[in-house]
């Protein structure tokens, strides 16, 4: 599985850097034991929300996130020092995230992978986090972040969504560390903990 991907990743850094594939077909079996069975169905409703919220401004869209991903904010504040840069086909991002109180770090690689508030972890992979616009309500894609964009930090905490066996394989995190310089796998097998206020 790890082999596949880092030939994949090669191969969108040869191409330009994106890449379109499709694995071998699977038994229902398979899917049904391995897959993250639900997870394109809770997509659809949050997209189907958002559709029926756009027209009412950022702060219904970002209700309706809230309420049919059965997400929360961590926090709400301006974009700083937003570092990013694309190496080894990974998007990577490190930047904070000021308001009130202690600032938020948030650690990107090709999407938000961890989260810290001051000194404390909030939020790590496989949980759902985003950055949502304050503007628009709408979530904010990595290469799209701009210094000074308003934002809400979204998570959905891992054991509230379906999840692939493959996150759970604890052979998947340590290449992921070394490359970010951050622990993974200690928070990402731990408990879901509710951040201190």
């Amino acid at each position: 599985m790890f082999k596949t991907a880092n030939i994949l990743r090669r191969a969108s850094v040869e191409s330009g850097g994106f890449i379109a594939s499709a694995r071998l077909p699977l038994p229902v079996a398979y899917v049904r034991k391995h897959g993250a069975l639900g997870a394109v169905s809770l997509a659809l409703s949050v997209g189907e929300a958002m559709r029926a919220a756009r027209d009412r401004g950022a702060d219904a869209m970002i209700a309706a996130i809230l309420r049919s991903a059965g997400g929360r904010i961590l926090g709400k504040g301006v974009v700083q020092k937003p570092e990013l840069r694309t190496e080894g086909g990974f998007d990577h991002a490190r930047y904070t995230i000021t308001g009130d109180g202690d600032p938020f770090t948030v650690y990107t690689l090709n999407e938000l992978m961890a989260v810290d508030h001051g000194t404390q972890r909030v939020a790590t992979f496989p949980d759902v986090i985003a950055l949502l616009s304050l503007d628009t309500g709408l979530p904010l894609p990595v290469s799209h972040l701009r210094d000074g964009a308003n934002v809400a930090l979204f998570q959905v905490p891992k054991s509230q969504i379906p999840l692939s066996s493959s996150v759970k394989d604890p052979q998947a995190y340590p290449e992921l560390e070394e490359i970010m310089g951050i622990e993974l796998s200690r928070y990402a097998f731990a408990p879901f903990a509710e951040p201190q206020s």
